[in-house]
């Protein structure tokens, strides 16, 4: 079976009537959300294992200080399609981050 769907995240936005940082969607339809990244991708994982749809690859890019959609300030944000979707406040723990967007597929 080939997979032809893709998910993408999506920053923001309310799932099943609760409210989720960040969202998975796949052709305009909410397939599921949460409030930390790591969650998201281990959701991703399973809706990739279960062959529901591939990893959509974003443009992702480092920027300085700002707030999330959380509300937290950090020093430093990973901006996909250029809104926030993780942040930290040591470059150390949002490189390690992005090196593991990059190994899903879900940044280039």
């Amino acid at each position: 079976m080939t997979i032809k769907a893709q998910c993408s995240l999506i920053p923001a936005g309310f799932t099943d009537g609760n409210f989720a940082n960040i969202r998975i969607e796949s052709s305009n339809h909410i397939l599921a959300g949460a409030s930390h990244l790591e969650e998201v991708l281990e959701l991703l994982n399973q809706l990739e294992s279960k062959q529901l749809c591939t990893p959509a690859t974003h443009d992702c890019e480092l920027t300085t200080e700002g707030v999330l959609t959380s509300g937290h300030y950090v020093k430093q944000r990973l901006l996909v399609n250029g809104e926030p979707l993780f942040g930290a406040s040591d470059l150390g723990t949002l490189m390690s981050m992005l090196n593991r967007l990059r190994l899903q597929n879900i940044c280039y």
